[in-house]
């Protein structure tokens, strides 16, 4: 109760600002249409646009809904030898009222799937319900675009709810389930059965979510939370898009579900794999990701949950998938291609590392808003404030993990980095410093080179004299040589 009423007492303000934070950090990459070829682009922006809604909306229902179709066959994706992983996807996205979530899902989902698959969507159920249908079928996947309302139930922590949740993490992983009853017969549900989840909530909704199903099982590690971009087309865009729409695509959403469903064969179902350079790619990924876990636990500090890296692959799947479709389409080709290419992997990353970092955000501003005490006084930090971070680190040199490390928890604990990318652009442009960028190992480091004191004529950002302190101090020691040996190509 106390969790809710902390949630409750947050003013609309605050809810605005942080809406505003988070859908913002959308504007460098992340999930953009950017990281789709062209002419999958172009069909979904106005296929979106002429249904009224945003098309960063339609990402989620129709990579999610490619990996159930996928997943009623058999397929996997090897990620390597003896290593496969089942491509069972749980994806909700935040939007505020009126930004058009159940349209993205009715066109996305409900309206186009193929009929044969129909039968195997669900709104809400109970923990009874779910394993009995599961039981039965042996598949199912829920949509849902009030989502909240299905999974509050778990917040009472009861017996039923911890049952509920152990079983949604058993069948992400593709783990067996068989429940025994006193009344009736055994309940049976198959390893690595199709299953997913997607839906959609509002901001508030799903604050209340996380800081009322406090789980130390990673049960929302398994879900990826994204905030989208919201902002619908015009009547007169709406209008346009559709004219321009049926001049250019001959097929619909729907056409594209049933060419797929209609190339799948459960005989001998597409079995995904990583291209050499790809495997190796995501090798180096997992290898950072437990040598940094290994790294903390000897130095006792917390190592926190994350399943992001193990999504990468089934993401990669589900673009590769949507690229071939309209290969398919526009060329009648008949084949999927299941090799996985490096360009599928780092564009799946790029997508899950945004959404890492909006979970994040979202995850430490309900944390810092659950204490009574702090009812009501919940903080979303500026631009302003971000920028001033920046500015307030140590040495000339700064980077996005650097101030991650050196700033104070009242600003936060975390910086998005499309965040941090906008911050360092505006300070180059108020003539701060110079914003670039390197490639360090198999990720981009993302830098602020400060200009010196006696170059800089304007400190509205920051005072003058805490500026020249903090730039005459040793730069961070997370900032290796690479990064500067680059900046000294900079000065």
């Amino acid at each position: 109760m106390a969790k809710r009423a902390a949630i409750n007492a947050i003013s609309d303000d605050v809810w605005a600002d942080l809406y505003a934070r988070l859908i913002n950090s959308n504007e460098e990459n992340e999930i953009s249409l950017n990281l789709i070829n062209n002419r999958v682009s172009k069909f979904i922006s106005l296929f979106a646009n002429k249904h009224g809604f945003n098309a960063s909306f339609f990402i989620a229902p129709i990579l999610t809904t490619i990996n159930f179709l996928l997943s009623r066959v058999g397929s996997k994706v090897t990620i390597r030898d003896g290593f496969e992983m089942n491509l069972n996807t749980y994806w909700l996205f935040v939007g505020q009222p009126t930004t058009g979530k159940s349209s993205a899902i009715k066109h996305g989902i409900t309206e186009p799937i193929p009929d044969p698959v129909k039968s195997s969507l669900i709104s809400t159920t109970t923990g009874s319900g779910l394993t009995k249908l599961l039981s039965k079928k042996q598949q199912a996947y829920i949509v849902n675009s009030e989502i909240s309302d299905y999974f509050m139930r778990f917040a009472k922590n009861d017996e039923n709810s911890n049952g509920e949740i152990e079983n949604l993490c058993k069948l992400y992983s593709g783990e067996s389930i068989t429940i025994n009853y006193a009344t009736e017969d055994q309940r049976s549900i198959k390893t690595d059965i199709p299953f997913c989840i997607l839906g959609s909530t509002q901001l508030k909704n799903a604050s209340m979510m996380l800081a009322t199903i406090d789980r130390s099982d990673g049960f929302w590690d398994r879900f990826l939370f994204s905030v989208p971009p919201p902002f619908r087309p015009c009547p007169d865009d709406q209008l346009k898009a559709n004219q321009t729409f049926n001049q250019e695509f001959p097929y619909t959403m729907k056409d594209i579900y049933e060419k797929l469903d209609s190339l799948l064969d459960e005989e001998n179902p597409p079995m995904f794999y990583l291209a050499h350079n790809a495997a190796e790619y995501v090798k180096k990924m997992n290898t950072d990701v437990i040598l940094g876990a290994n790294r903390k636990m000897r130095t006792a500090i917390p190592v926190k949950n994350s399943k992001f890296t193990d999504q990468i692959p089934k993401i990669a799947v589900a673009l590769q998938v949507l690229d071939t479709l309209f290969s398919i389409m526009d060329n009648n080709n008949q084949t999927l291609t299941e090799e996985i290419t490096l360009d599928k992997i780092i564009h799946a990353r790029n997508i899950i590392h945004h959404i890492a970092d909006q979970t994040s955000v979202l995850k430490e501003f309900v944390k810092s808003s659950i204490p009574i005490r702090q009812i009501g006084n919940s903080f979303v930090p500026t631009k302003e404030n971000l920028c001033r971070v920046i500015l307030a680190s140590p040495g000339p040199i700064v980077t996005q993990r650097s101030v991650r490390i050196c700033t104070t928890k009242t600003i936060r604990q975390h910086i998005m980095t499309a965040e941090f990318i906008n911050c360092c652009k505006y300070l180059m442009s108020e003539g701060y410093g110079t914003y670039s960028s390197i490639k360090n190992g198999h990720r981009y480091s993302y830098i602020f080179l400060k200009k010196s004191p006696e170059m800089i004529n304007n400190f509205s950002l920051i005072e003058q004299e805490l500026y020249v302190r903090k730039f005459e101090q040793k730069i961070n020691d997370s900032i290796n040589n690479v990064i500067i040996e680059h900046c000294s190509t900079l000065i």
